[in-house]
């Protein structure tokens, strides 16, 4: 029985890992690594700290390199379309997609500081500014975002014990 019969909002809420194995065959490898990049799941934030690496979003050439080209099968789509396998994404680079999210799409540079005083006195700092914007409509980024709230709001949420009285 599980979750029973669930469409995209109840699987999100649900965190319903079958509803997203099921999605991930149907998308495909080289869609789901298409998607993934251009959330910017691959790629360092461009954060002010030195060393910053991006995430690992594989593809077929990927595995090929890595397991051989018979040594994998698209049920690695099982994995990844639920966020793990070989799929690397950084706490902050998760964290700026979901700040995009809520942004209207717009994912902002992020940095450690907004201005430090140099010991000359002198005061620097850095204005805000766009790293890139997420490819998704404004219908899609309205059911994203409403299905992110039914996460921490919703009656099933998986997050619902972390709900805070008075904040959405």
């Amino acid at each position: 029985s599980g979750h029973g019969s669930l469409d995209l909002f109840g699987a999100i809420e649900q965190s319903c890992d079958t509803f997203f194995y099921q999605l991930g065959l149907r998308l495909g490898l080289p869609a789901w690594a298409k998607h993934a990049r251009a959330a910017g799941f691959d790629r360092p934030t461009g954060i002010d700290m030195p060393g910053e690496k991006g995430g690992n979003v594989p593809d077929a050439d990927w595995y090929d390199r890595n397991y051989g080209s018979r040594g994998w099968t698209k049920a690695v789509l099982l994995n990844l379309a639920i966020g793990q396998g070989e799929l690397l994404v950084t706490p902050l680079s998760l964290a700026q997609y979901f700040a995009g999210l809520s942004n209207g799409g717009v994912v902002m540079q992020p940095h450690l500081l907004r201005s430090w005083r140099a010991p000359d006195g002198r005061v620097h700092g850095y204005e805000p500014s766009v790293s890139f914007e997420l490819p998704y409509s404004p219908e899609v980024l309205d059911v994203l975002v409403e299905c992110c709230v039914m996460v921490l709001e919703g009656e099933h949420g998986t997050a619902r014990g972390s709900r805070i009285p008075g904040v959405s």
